[in-house]
């Protein structure tokens, strides 16, 4: 039986929270050289802004299903949109790291509240065969979420910024700044 057409707007609908999950993890690797200029950061708390999203997502993830499966999965996502839409917010509004490094805690928690949801939705929704193809739409998505964070750069300082973002400056004992490659 194939799925109504309903089921697919359904889908459209549960990617867009996924997308904006997706780009946030990646957009900010390519902003860090102005974040760094404009609230003047230290290397610690470059790697809070930049880690603490991912860390709170991996964290959150880790509770989500239990709070899908006790709460109910569209109330998981609802909150998880809400509480990612106040950290990006807050994030947006922030004028010093520390209140940057909080926002994105933030935003972790709730990309890592909406992800799952919006898997988990879509597995209720798609009956096999229809499943797999809506999963492999909802994985698609994700992965191109990543691709346009990276788009959204102005041509002439994406290949700066791409560049800069893959090497975080490590300030040494004798205040000697050193380049050094992230994997």
């Amino acid at each position: 039986m194939e799925p109504a057409s309903k089921d697919w707007w359904a889908l459209v609908a549960l990617c867009i929270p996924l997308i904006m999950a997706s780009i946030d993890g990646t957009i900010l690797n390519v902003a860090i050289p102005s974040i760094t200029r404009s609230l003047n950061t230290t290397n610690v708390q470059l790697v809070w802004i930049n880690s603490g999203y991912i860390i709170m997502f991996g964290v959150a993830i880790l509770f989500a299903g239990n709070l899908a499966d006790k709460y109910g999965r569209k109330q998981c996502l609802l909150i998880g949109m809400a509480v990612f839409i106040a950290g990006s917010v807050w994030a947006g509004l922030s004028t010093s790291a520390v209140s940057l490094i909080a926002a994105r805690l933030l935003q972790g928690i709730g990309g890592g509240l909406l992800a799952p949801a919006t898997l988990s939705l879509i597995t209720n929704i798609f009956r096999p065969p229809a499943r797999a193809r809506a999963v492999a739409i909802w994985a698609g998505v994700s992965g191109v979420g990543i691709v346009l964070a990276l788009l959204t750069l102005p041509k002439e300082k994406s290949k700066k910024s791409l560049h800069q973002s893959r090497s975080l400056v490590v300030q040494g004992p004798t205040r000697e700044k050193v380049e050094t490659p992230v994997i």
